[in-house]
């Protein structure tokens, strides 16, 4: 306390407090000056700085809009959680037509972006990127005559995520449309929960309902949903088997659906994906209403 002299000025707003003043008074055995201001002078400093600075800057150009910038700004709102601790804050994000974002609902530095955020390594988030190349690699890839052709109606549902690429494929080769219902959402759930005929089933297996009516007003030719008992194995794997929610789901929205659908063909048969010998075969059967050739099935099943 010596150090410091006898002659001591606090400032900031902490010393409001008498007897914060007090016991700084007592620990340094000096009778302090508190002023008036005392929590006002970090802001004179800052201002002071900033004239300072001020000066510097004169030939610089103003970051503040003008009349005709802030008539043509735009300003885009999200949202998401953080992720970096296990507060998770829930993030809302300004972003602004110049390139500009601001964030608020952060309760530290690191949520706030900037600097801080740019240093850490970029993870890819790998569910988005599995999304991407499921669907819209192959949706772009749509082929663009489609004079008097039929539109093939898939729901993005179930097991039908990681077999789309192969039904996109095998129905595009054979000169097809094909019409992917919507990403799965609350509106969209709530369109058909009427149609749910049992509160037992996981939430994924009821999401399914929405998706059919999404493809029934898409008025596609008609709707592909097949029964697959077992997908493909991988590696050494022999634990192949679909749970049976996902092979019986098909039939279940056909025995319950008939009135959404309404003139819209459904088809759900059963079919063994997992073994393409037997696979043509039973697709020559399936698809007999579009009078195709076997070879051409063959084909579209190779590609």
């Amino acid at each position: 306390p010596k150090e410091l002299g006898d002659h001591i000025v606090v400032q900031g707003g902490t010393f409001y407090n008498e007897s914060v003043l007090r016991a700084f008074e007592k620990l340094m055995g000096v009778e302090v000056i508190r002023p008036d201001v005392s929590g006002l002078m970090g802001a004179y400093g800052m201002a002071l700085l900033a004239a300072e600075t001020a000066e510097e800057l004169q030939k610089e150009k103003s970051t503040l809009l003008d009349s005709d910038g802030l008539n043509s700004l735009q300003v885009s709102t999200t949202m998401r959680n953080c992720g970096l601790c296990s507060n998770n804050c829930m993030l809302t994000i300004n972003a602004f037509s110049d390139g500009r974002t601001y964030v608020t609902g952060n309760r530290c530095d690191r949520g706030a972006g900037g600097m801080i955020q740019e240093e850490r390594k970029a993870v890819p988030n790998l569910v988005d990127v599995k999304l991407r190349r499921y669907f819209d690699y192959y949706l772009k890839k749509n082929i663009p005559e489609f004079e008097g052709k039929m539109r093939v109606g898939i729901p993005r549902v179930l097991n039908m995520y990681e077999d789309f690429p192969f039904w996109f494929t095998f129905f595009n080769t054979l000169g097809y449309e094909v019409i992917l219902s919507d990403y799965t959402t609350k509106e969209q759930y709530n369109k058909a929960i009427d149609t749910i005929p049992s509160d037992t089933a996981c939430y994924p297996a009821k999401a399914v309902h929405g998706h059919i009516r999404d493809l029934a007003n898409a008025q596609v030719d008609f709707v592909w949903y097949p029964c697959i008992q077992h997908g493909p194995k991988e590696f050494s794997r022999d634990n192949n088997y679909h749970c049976p929610m996902v092979i019986s789901y098909p039939e279940l929205i056909k025995n319950n659906m008939q009135e959404v659908l309404g003139d819209t063909p459904f088809h759900a048969p059963f079919l063994p994906l997992a073994d393409k010998k037997s696979l043509v075969p039973a697709l020559v059967k399936a698809l007999d209403f579009l009078n195709l050739k076997k070879k051409d099935i063959a084909n579209a099943v190779e590609k």
